[in-house]
């Protein structure tokens, strides 16, 4: 129970964390008898991104709902994940104000490998460096996909603008792999910027930059 409370804390800490304490343990001979595995445990967990670009990045970026006020800074935001993850080597694509099944429908285009005519039925744009426009040409999957879902949500899911849910599970599950999947056996990231309950989080100050991993 101890040995799994620790493993929880230091992956909770981040890739860097845990990348710190595998070398530590590298150090330690009775370790290193006993799992000689880990000597090579780091290069055997790393992915290869290779690929030109790296891979996709889709943004569901839901800002004007059926009833209530438009999400402020949620523009704002997606330009900036347009920025960040283009630097990052990505081709970055949105879909804008989506519905619950609007979004199902998207996320399963990008599951597979659909072709201009459908990513243009779900209104996907490109980010151009400066601003998002229209989707002139069909991306390919490269080594990696990134998901990253801004909008309203409830516990455990992310809402449509019609305001139905879509639950996380389900999200992630249409991107399970199988044999035809572009994706299967690469790395794919889901980050949701939503609200996953009605509680307030409480804020949390701290000079220790271990808090920031």
């Amino acid at each position: 129970m101890q040995r799994a409370r620790l493993v929880n804390k230091i992956m909770n800490k981040g890739e860097w964390a845990c990348q710190a304490f595998l070398k530590l343990l590298q150090t330690d001979e009775a370790i290193q008898k006993t799992y000689p595995e880990l000597e090579n445990i780091l290069e055997d967990e790393q992915y290869e991104l290779k690929s030109q670009p790296t891979g996709l990045c889709l943004i569901i970026n839901n800002k004007t709902f059926v009833s209530g006020k438009p999400r402020r800074g949620t523009d704002k935001d997606a330009e900036s994940l347009g920025k960040v993850f283009t630097w990052l080597g990505f081709r970055v694509l949105m879909c804008k104000d989506q519905t619950k099944d609007q979004m199902e429908r998207a996320l399963k285009c990008f599951a597979s490998q659909c072709d201009l005519s459908q990513l243009q039925e779900v209104q996907v744009q490109e980010w151009t460096g400066s601003r998002f426009t229209e989707l002139l040409e069909a991306p390919q999957h490269g080594d990696a996909f990134i998901c990253y879902l801004l909008s309203h949500g409830g516990k455990g899911v992310v809402f449509g603008v019609d305001r139905k849910p879509l639950p996380i599970k389900q999200i992630t599950r249409i991107f399970m792999a199988t044999p035809q999947s572009p994706l299967t056996a690469k790395p794919k990231v889901f980050l949701i910027q939503a609200c996953q309950g009605d509680q307030i989080h409480p804020k949390v100050v701290s000079d220790d930059p271990m808090v920031l991993l």
